[in-house]
């Protein structure tokens, strides 16, 4: 994030896609997001992908489709620049999960 962060002061057109493969949960959660909404203001957008045969239904939450992603004051993120795949759902057709994986990311260019 500090990368999108000095882009950005910079004055840079970079954008950067940051790619996050987990085999578990985030333990830290309200901390996540808390970072993810600061984030909304700079060139990022963030892809999880989770593998494995954990239950990631609260990774989901991070996703923000269904519901804009909140901080711990309870500020709603400015864009949606999260997106969580479950790798499992999408094993042996790679151009499936290439699809998912890559599907928000258009939307979320500033």
């Amino acid at each position: 994030m500090q990368q999108a962060a000095d882009a950005k002061a910079k004055g840079s057109v970079q954008y950067i896609i940051l790619l996050i493969l987990t085999d578990g949960i985030i333990h830290d959660f309200q901390k996540t997001k808390d970072l993810l909404v600061a984030a909304c203001d700079l060139p990022l957008s963030v892809i999880v992908v989770g593998i494995g045969d954990e239950d990631f239904e609260k990774m989901d939450e991070l996703d923000g489709d269904d519901e804009p992603l909140r901080n711990s004051k309870g500020e709603k993120a400015k864009r949606d620049i999260t997106q969580f795949v479950r790798f499992n759902k999408y094993k042996g057709n790679k151009e499936m999960l290439a699809e998912e994986v890559l599907a928000e990311v258009p939307g979320q260019l500033l």
